[in-house]
């Protein structure tokens, strides 16, 4: 963790697999580390920045359109990051783009 402009803000980057640690324990496990560091974290009163990608068909496409259709099929039905990670709805905010694909 490390401070930003503002004393009162903190970032923390967490990049994580699921094979190197369970997917419950990430943000916990981060928000206890940044507590022994001596930040007064709260998670009830935690803000979580998420990214978000949505995909678009483009217009020349280098796949064949079953395998675009099918792709932004898997993608639409994978799990929100705010979901696997257990992060509470009210204080999530999620910012994104539109991939061409």
């Amino acid at each position: 963790m490390r401070p930003s402009a503002r004393a009162a803000e903190y970032r923390a980057s967490r990049k994580s697999h699921r094979r190197y640690a369970p997917r419950d324990l990430i943000f916990p496990a981060a928000l206890a580390l940044g507590r022994m560091q001596g930040l007064a974290l709260e998670p009830d009163a935690t803000t979580y920045f998420l990214g978000r990608e949505t995909l678009v068909p483009g217009e020349k496409p280098s796949m064949k359109s079953w395998r675009v259709g099918l792709y932004m099929w898997l993608a639409s039905n994978a799990l929100s990051p705010a979901r696997f990670y257990h992060l509470p709805p009210g204080r999530v905010v999620e910012l994104g783009t539109q991939v061409s694909i």
